[in-house]
């Protein structure tokens, strides 16, 4: 293992690198517009979750980003009403409200998800759960 110079940027480590594979694996359609739904939901449930609070009206804007995103995948109608829930949450800024959701998403799409995907989703409810 090399050591980097103290003046050296430490390199980025994305966390949902499973999802992000197996969208990619994935052709083109329903499933793959629903593991992306999930890797949208799992990216705002990351950053809530970052020791500096954004803003509430940095929180509105990526909110309405990301609704009007979800608004055009074509996502079966529970998954959609689930990750609209999501992003409400990550508006409010609740943790407590973003953790049932995102389990709540969890349990409606597990099937779509691999093992490593869904332990990925499983790491974030349980730090979730530790933030509030």
């Amino acid at each position: 293992m090399q050591t980097l110079p103290p003046f050296a940027v430490p390199p980025v480590v994305f966390q949902f690198r499973a999802l992000a594979t197996l969208a990619g694996r994935l052709p083109l359609g329903g499933q793959r517009e629903i593991v992306l739904a999930v890797l949208l939901a799992a990216r705002l449930g990351r950053d809530a979750m970052a020791p500096s609070d954004l803003l509430a009206a940095a929180r509105r804007v990526r909110a309405a980003r990301a609704r009007s995103w979800y608004a055009s995948l074509a996502l079966p109608p529970i998954v959609r009403s689930i990750s609209l829930r999501v992003v409400q949450a990550s508006e409010t800024g609740s943790l407590a409200e973003f953790r049932l959701a995102l389990g709540d998403m969890l349990a409606q799409i597990a099937d779509h998800l691999d093992g490593a995907s869904r332990s990925e989703l499983k790491r974030l409810l349980l730090a979730l759960a530790e933030d509030s």
